[in-house]
């Protein structure tokens, strides 16, 4: 309830054609954007440093709003 929220906040402040860029998995997180008009448009790993035995990665996520409304 509180992602939802959250999410319907960031969509009234993005233009249409705005992105959101996150990196949090939580469970849920693509449905909900995408059912308030913040559809994902891409997501990539990345390593960020570490040994390469045991690299350190980050994921991320790039929503963008829809340009017409939902």
């Amino acid at each position: 309830r509180q992602l939802a929220l959250a999410l319907a906040n960031i969509t009234a402040m993005l233009r249409p054609g705005g992105y959101l860029l996150h990196n949090e998995p939580r469970a849920g997180l693509v449905e909900t954007a995408a059912s308030l008009g913040l559809p994902l448009l891409h997501t990539r790993a990345a390593i960020l440093g570490g040994p390469p035995a045991r690299p350190l990665y980050d994921t991320v996520w790039l929503h963008q709003k829809s340009r017409t409304p939902y």
